[in-house]
Parts: C-alpha cells; structure tokens; sequence
C-alpha cells in the first residue's frame, strides 16, 4: 500500500481512479521507491518494446492543473483527499513531474517519443474552472521544463480541441498555450471531437484545422474524430482540400479573438475563435 496515495493525509484508504479504469490504485510518486519502480520497471519496459516509436501517456495534466484530490478518490464515504495542504499537494505534483522527466529520458534514450496527453483547457468540475490551463493551479511554462528536463523531447496531445462547448476565452487560452509550446520547440498533436459522420460538421472541422493552422510547424498534426475508437476516426474531405503548404509566418492576432496566417498555397487563413469559424483565402 506504501506504493499507493491513501486519504486523510496517508492514513486513509488507498486512492483509485474515478473516471478510466475506475478502481485503479494511483501511485504515490512522493515515495521515491515507487516513483522508481514507474521509471525503472514500467516505462522501461516499454522502452525496450521493438517496433514502438511512440509512447502516449493520458491525463498528464491532471495533476498539475488542478488540485489534485479533484481527480483522486479514496476508500471511504466522502472520499478523504490525499493531500490535506497545499505543501503535500505541491511535492507529489514535483514528485511526479520528476517521474515523468525519467520517463521522458528513458524513453529518448531507446529512440521513442512520448506524447503527454493534456485535456485541453477541458474539465468538468466547476464552471469557474472550465477552461484548465487559463485557471491552473501551475502554469504550462513551469510544468513543461519540470518534464522536459535539459534535452528531453515529447509531443503535446491535445485530447479535445476548440471544442465547440468551450466559450471564447477557453478556445484563446488553448491556442495561446499551443502556440508558447512550439514557440519551445514542444510539436502539438491535436484531436478535434465532432459527430460520427455527420456532414453538418464540415464547418467545424474547417474552423478547428484553421486553428491547427495557426500553431502548426514540424512535427505537429491534426486529426478529427468522434470518439476513441478506430470506428471513430473516418476520413474527412479537408484533409486535402485544406492542405495549404508549409507557413510562411507566424500567426497574428488582427482583432479579439481572431487570428491570421499566411502559407505557401494560401495567402491567408483567418480562424474567428468568437463565432468558431473560419476563412481560407486562397
């Protein structure tokens, strides 16, 4: 159990998952035995896997954007946190921010590439904090180098992009964040969620590349989906019809929430974040 958060502090139950995998025990990474055992045994398994080039780790952001027993639940009724301050709160989430630094190199090392997956300014916990990275509890320009290290390498995943729910600040916060990111040299792979096969969501695919377009460099990617699963993920039109080159410049802001950029094959794109839509001026 010592490998495992408990509530009340560390003398409760032991903490499981309550939304994936529900029941799944959560490591404590404070605990520099188990924070090993994650580095040494479990990634570096994985590590050694052939024919592996990428590696995905969900949720990351879970624990650094929010306080973390909002995304822990312990054995009891009602659930006791397992961080009783914001101190023990702070070193778990440093503890972890350590274990996956050694995830990140160990995984270099064997020539592979973590993709962190983030939720995206997405949480369904208060209305106040809808928009998870413009209301963290640890800014992405802290957590990123904490992850990174000196000369690691991952990819950003962003499980929900522009998603048509989130009002305008949101949509801002999450292009502005995947912007600072590949300003660093960290690409972003991007998911847009829309429904299955339905030919009304040609504008909102439209509206989420010309968002994409706004961020892209090497190494960064686009896909639209309505779900997770391989059913999920059919082809969609403006894979081709909105291929516009490489970028010419960088993005500009012209108006409040509205962005602009050129490329090779487009003299603009213009992404409108207020009403989610876009024009492609080519």
């Amino acid at each position: 159990p010592a490998y495992f958060l408990r509530g009340g502090g560390g003398g409760g139950g032991v903490c499981t998952r309550r939304a994936h995998v529900a029941g799944t025990p959560q490591l404590n990474f404070t605990a520099r035995f188990a924070a090993d055992y994650f580095v040494d045994v479990v990634v570096a398994e994985v590590a050694a896997e052939a024919h592996v080039d990428a590696v995905f780790f969900d949720e990351v952001d879970s624990t650094f954007h929010n306080y973390a027993w909002r995304n822990f639940n312990c054995t009891r009724t009602p659930p006791w946190p397992p961080f009783t301050t914001d101190a023990a709160w702070a070193a778990y989430r440093d503890a972890k921010a350590s274990a996956m630094r050694g995830a990140v190199a160990a995984l270099n090392a064997a020539g592979k590439v973590p993709l962190l997956s983030s939720m995206a300014t997405h949480t369904n916990f208060t209305a106040a904090d809808r928009c998870l990275i413009g209301a963290h509890r640890w800014p992405e320009e802290l957590l990123v180098p904490a992850v990174r290290g000196t000369h690691g390498f991952f990819m950003r995943f962003y499980e929900f992009w522009m998603l048509d729910t989130y009002d305008v600040n949101c949509l801002e916060a999450q292009l502005e964040n995947a912007l600072w990111e590949v300003s660093i040299g960290v690409p972003v792979v991007v998911r847009q969620q829309v429904p299955h096969n339905d030919a009304t969501a040609d504008a909102a695919v439209d509206f989420g590349i010309a968002a994409f377009l706004m961020v892209q460099q090497r190494y960064c990617y686009y896909g639209v989906s309505s779900g997770w699963l391989d059913d999920n993920w059919t082809y969609r039109a403006q894979y081709a019809t909105r291929a516009v080159g490489a970028p010419l410049r960088n993005a500009t802001r012209v108006a409040p929430h509205t962005w602009t950029r050129s490329f090779a094959r487009c003299a603009s794109v213009v992404v409108h974040l207020g009403n989610q839509t876009a024009e492609y001026r080519c």
